[in-house]
């Protein structure tokens, strides 16, 4: 399946065409996207400065100034990973739409044929890109070697693509490097390195993770798309987040 429902993806659409309103609000609700509409590049802006979307439609034609939103999409921080549709018309080209940042292009009139047909073409990397910034809330045994030898047996308190929080007896120190093996349930366990990000007084930490092997990163991957039922949001998308929306 490609899309699960419990990761409601949302999709920030610029546009001031009714046609395109039309035909985007039914491929995107067949789809279980989420989509908010705006008609000006200003409230657009604002938007994005303001939330994290997982997709950016812009509409070039109808409002020329949306042609200026993806470069500064791409320059800021929140959304400068979300997959960017670029709608164009006639005496448009495709070099142009990519030039400016889009990784899909639409091309006018519109049809929701062909709508559906791109949609679900990237909706793959669009659930890709919005796993990074979950975690898994689960329990998992982790062994851990602070660089003196002796490794600690840890239990993790969620899991991300990119790392993961652990509860330790003593708090961990932040940058510290760390020799890591992560058991997953029923799997070959993963050895990698890792770095720890932050720590509380507590003995709460959150590792990235580094170092992982092609084969180790799709078994991590490959884990956590299994368990995506489980998963909710960071606070944030800084990785320094992690596992600090516990209750």
């Amino acid at each position: 399946m490609l899309h699960d429902t419990s990761m409601a993806l949302e999709t920030l659409l610029l546009s001031a065409d009714r046609e395109v309103i039309r035909v985007l609000h039914r491929v995107l609700q067949d789809l279980g996207i989420d989509l908010l509409l705006t008609p000006t590049a200003n409230d657009a802006a604002d938007l994005l400065a303001r939330r994290k979307f997982d997709a950016v439609i812009a509409d070039c034609c109808s409002l020329p100034d949306a042609s200026e939103i993806v470069p500064r999409l791409r320059q800021g921080t929140s959304n400068r990973s979300a997959i960017v549709f670029a709608v164009i018309g006639q005496g448009s080209t495709l070099r142009t739409a990519f030039g400016m940042g889009a990784n899909f292009v639409l091309e006018k009139p519109l049809s929701v044929e062909r709508a559906s047909r791109t949609f679900r073409a990237a909706l793959g990397l669009t659930v890709r890109e919005r796993r990074r910034y979950f975690r898994l809330d689960v329990e998992i045994p982790i062994s851990v070697d602070c660089g003196d030898g002796i490794m600690q047996s840890l239990t993790t308190t969620n899991l991300s693509e990119g790392g993961l929080a652990v509860r330790a007896p003593r708090r961990l120190a932040p940058g510290a490097k760390l020799k890591i093996k992560l058991a997953l349930p029923n799997e070959r366990p993963i050895e990698c390195r890792g770095e720890v990000a932050w720590a509380t007084d507590d003995g709460r930490s959150g590792i990235k993770l580094l170092t992982l092997t092609d084969a180790a990163r799709q078994q991590l991957t490959a884990f956590i798309a299994a368990n995506c039922d489980q998963m909710i949001p960071l606070v944030s998308s800084n990785p320094r987040a992690w596992g600090k929306a516990e209750a």
